[in-house]
């Protein structure tokens, strides 16, 4: 039996469930940048309602660089400026994180790892609730990070020169039931997000 690739895994899964997706198959298209670098990528947008899953394999000749990632996003009504990062609490936090910032709830500070260059991040931005479904997340996909910034995801046509809220994992996410899982609980999240601001 034949072993499906990963991508082809992927592009079920917008098939099964009727969403609207386009991609671009890295053998098909190679891009060289003005550096003179072939830049060989590979990925898949599925749309579904006002959510944009993408997953991104890119590969720079020159450089060696590569860039593998797969998450959630959309927009969010924010000054352009915002710029804000969110992870899940960890001990080396303490110790390696920059442009730390702290929430006006201890609860989302013994839980979140809140980072921005900005001191002046939105107030209440993330609610007991909202953590909760960003610790639900991290079950199934972690590490993953919570992202308010400008233009974040270039990728996506519909978000270009909006302010875009976006959960991201450095991997290729493909499996049905993490994707499922990833747009549920990042859906509540992002709602909850919204109406807290």
């Amino acid at each position: 039996m034949e072993e499906i690739k990963v991508f082809d895994q992927l592009l079920e899964y917008p098939k099964k469930y009727n969403l609207e997706y386009w991609t671009n198959r890295s053998e098909k298209h190679f891009h060289v940048v003005p550096s003179g670098e072939i830049l060989n990528r590979e990925f898949v947008i599925i749309k579904k309602d006002d959510l944009f899953f993408c997953a991104n394999d890119s590969y720079g000749s020159r450089t060696g660089n590569s860039r593998v990632y797969s998450g959630l996003y959309t927009t969010i009504d924010l000054p352009d400026t915002t710029e804000v990062s969110i992870t899940k609490a960890d001990w080396t936090d303490r110790l390696f994180r920059v442009n730390k910032r702290k929430s006006e709830n201890s609860y989302v500070n013994n839980h979140l790892t809140i980072t921005s260059p900005s001191k002046d991040v939105p107030g209440g931005l993330i609610s007991h609730a909202a953590v909760g479904y960003f610790l639900k997340i991290t079950e199934m996909t972690y590490p993953i990070n919570l992202v308010i910034e400008k233009d974040f995801n270039r990728l996506v046509r519909d978000l270009k020169g909006k302010v875009v809220i976006a959960l991201e994992a450095r991997k290729w996410i493909s499996e049905e039931q993490e994707i499922n899982h990833l747009l549920m609980y990042g859906d509540l999240l992002f709602n909850e997000i919204r109406n807290s601001i």
